[in-house]
């Protein structure tokens, strides 16, 4: 029996994979794929490129780093500067704190990880869907919250 791995995003949080479909009318088309996690699996710590294969259900039952050249070319960035400024613009930064650290302060710490893992699960559900908007930004902004949810959960635990 041969391997047959394929390639996607996993999504922190949802336990879904995000597969890459193709485009139609210029937007780009993608699925999502349940993550059944066999006992000992690799599981992610936050979202990711990787590589995976599926059941006959269309459930994913082993997943790995995706280390694909290819993949990792094409695939969106996160670090595409020349976006960041549609994600996080500077009149979000007009006061004497971000609007996240202001919602942290109201909220707490735990109500905003919810809000940020919605947030991007959003994002990376509708990309490219919203009238006038392109697939990229769509995905810089999952990928920003997704960042927050990691740097926030890190100095969560090296605070404990």
């Amino acid at each position: 029996m041969s391997e047959n791995w394929r390639q996607g995003y996993y999504l922190v949080g949802s336990e879904q994979v995000q597969v890459y479909c193709g485009s139609h009318n210029g937007k780009a088309v993608y699925d999502y794929r349940p993550v059944s996690w066999p006992d000992g699996a690799w599981k992610p710590k936050e979202s990711c490129a990787v590589e995976f294969m599926e059941d006959h259900k269309g459930r994913v039952t082993h997943m790995r780093n995706a280390v694909s050249k290819e993949f990792l070319t094409n695939w969106p960035k996160a670090d595409d500067l020349a976006r960041l400024d549609q994600v996080n613009p500077e009149h979000y930064k007009s006061g004497e704190m971000e609007v996240w650290q202001m919602m942290i302060k109201v909220y707490g710490v735990e109500a905003y990880l919810n809000f940020a893992k919605l947030n991007a699960f959003k994002y990376r559900m509708r990309a490219g869907l919203k009238p006038g908007a392109d697939v990229q930004t769509d995905i810089n902004k999952a990928l920003w919250y997704e960042s927050k949810i990691k740097e926030l959960t890190e100095k969560s635990n090296t605070n404990q």
